[in-house]
């Protein structure tokens, strides 16, 4: 590796999918924390707890989009339109079924030291700090193609 490159240039698959969590659990953990700061829907009782919760957060969020890629992939080359209809409410229910149970995942492992609140029991809450944190890393990485 020449020595004036940065350090961190992944180099390996292992390196880009590191950085690509770090970054992803950082924005998260800024989201969560702006919510519970800025907000009322959102309360942890830590910084400790909020750490924690943005990387389970993490952890299942990718495993969701790792889900959604199958569901693609078994229904890649099927051009039938009840196929495509079959693709579009798989993924439907993946993607909604999926935010119901991180939501219980939360509530099982962090019970009362994690609360979303608000209409639906803390789901509106829920889904709406899911999507700024997926707007956010989006723009984390496209901040950091831009770069380079």
């Amino acid at each position: 590796m020449d020595q004036d490159r940065d350090e961190f240039v992944a180099e390996s698959m292992q390196q880009r999918l590191f950085l690509r969590t770090f970054v992803g659990t950082s924005v998260d953990l800024i989201v969560l924390g702006l919510f519970v700061e800025h907000g009322s829907l959102v309360v942890i009782d830590s910084f400790s707890v909020t750490v924690l919760t943005a990387a389970l957060l993490q952890v299942a969020l990718k495993l969701t989009l790792w889900a959604e890629r199958r569901i693609g992939r078994a229904f890649a080359g099927r051009d039938l339109a009840h196929a495509k209809a079959e693709r579009i409410l798989s993924t439907w229910a993946l993607l909604v079924g999926s935010k119901l149970l991180i939501l219980g995942l939360i509530d099982v492992v962090f019970q009362e030291a994690v609360s979303f609140r608000g209409p639906l029991h803390g789901l509106v809450a829920f889904l709406v700090v899911v999507t700024t944190m997926l707007l956010g890393e989006s723009i984390a990485l496209w901040l950091y193609k831009k770069l380079g």
